[in-house]
C-alpha cells in the first residue's frame, strides 16, 4: 500500500480491500488475511480498526453512505409521480450498474448481500434498512399521484408494494450476477430495467395513460442522462 496515503485514505483503502474477503469467507476471515489484502501489517490494521467486526461495520457504513450520496439530491424534490418514476429508475441504476465514483462494483455488493443472506443476514438487513428510510418519500409521491388522478388506490400497505418492487429489482440482478445470466432474458439489460420500472408503476396502481404519457417519456430521458454518466449509450 502507498506509504504516502493519509490516515483517512489508508483507512478507506483497507475497507475497500476487505470486501472480497468478506464475500469469500464471511466473519471467519482472519485479521492476517485482511491485512495481507490491504498490503499492510496487522499492527497497522489494528491502528485503524480494533477488531475485524469494527472493519466490517465500517464497510457496511461505507455502502450505506453510497446510497445516501446518490439518493439525497433526489428526495429534495416535492412528492409527485415524476419523483416516483425517478426513484424507481434510480433503484435500478444503483443495483445494476457501477457508479464511476464508487470503489465497489455492483457485482461485489450483490455478492456480499448474497453471502449475508446465507449467513446471519446482518449486512443485508442493514443495507435494506438504510434503503427503507427512503420509502416514505415514495409513499408520499404515490399519494400525490393518486390525488391527481394519475394512479388508483391500492389494497394493503404502500410500503409493502415498494419492498416488493425492491425485491423485483434485486432478484433480477441476482439472476444476472454470474457472467452468463441464469435466465435467458429476451431483451438487453437496459430494456429489462425499463420493463422493471413500468412493472413497478403498475404494481403501485399507476394508470396506463399516465405510464404512456408521463412515465415512459421520463424514463427514456433518464436513460440518456444516466447512461451518458456511466459511459454507455441509451437505446
Amino acid at each position: 500500500m502507498d506509504s504516502k496515503l493519509s490516515s483517512e485514505e489508508r483507512r478507506r483503502a483497507i475497507i475497500c480491500s476487505s470486501l472480497p474477503l468478506f464475500v469469500q469467507k464471511g466473519m471467519s476471515v482472519t485479521t492476517k488475511e485482511l491485512a495481507s489484502a490491504a498490503s499492510v501489517s496487522e499492527a497497522l490494521l489494528y491502528k485503524h480498526f480494533s477488531t475485524k467486526e469494527e472493519l466490517f461495520q465500517s464497510l457496511k457504513d461505507f455502502c450505506c453512505e453510497a446510497i445516501d450520496r446518490d439518493a439525497s439530491e433526489l428526495v429534495q424534490n416535492p412528492p409527485s409521480l415524476e419523483l416516483l418514476v425517478e426513484g424507481f429508475f434510480f433503484t435500478n441504476i444503483a443495483v445494476f450498474y457501477d457508479h464511476p465514483e464508487e470503489p465497489f462494483t455492483s457485482q461485489e455488493v450483490t455478492a456480499l448481500v448474497l453471502r449475508s443472506l446465507l449467513d446471519t443476514g446482518e449486512f443485508a438487513t442493514e443495507i435494506h434498512s438504510h434503503f427503507g428510510k427512503y420509502i416514505p418519500y415514495m409513499e408520499d409521491s404515490l399519494s400525490a399521484a393518486i390525488e391527481k388522478g394519475q394512479a388508483s388506490n391500492i389494497l394493503g400497505k404502500k410500503s409493502d408494494v415498494f419492498w416488493l418492487y425492491h425485491n423485483l429489482v434485486t432478484g433480477t440482478k441476482m439472476t444476472m450476477q454470474p457472467q452468463k445470466a441464469t435466465i435467458p432474458y429476451a431483451q438487453e439489460k437496459k430494456k429489462i430495467i425499463r420493463e422493471i420500472c413500468i412493472s413497478g408503476l403498475r404494481m403501485c396502481g399507476v394508470k396506463e395513460e399516465s405510464i404512456s404519457k408521463l412515465a415512459l417519456p421520463l424514463i427514456k430521458k433518464l436513460e440518456i442522462k444516466y447512461f451518458k454518466l456511466l459511459g454507455e449509450k441509451s437505446k
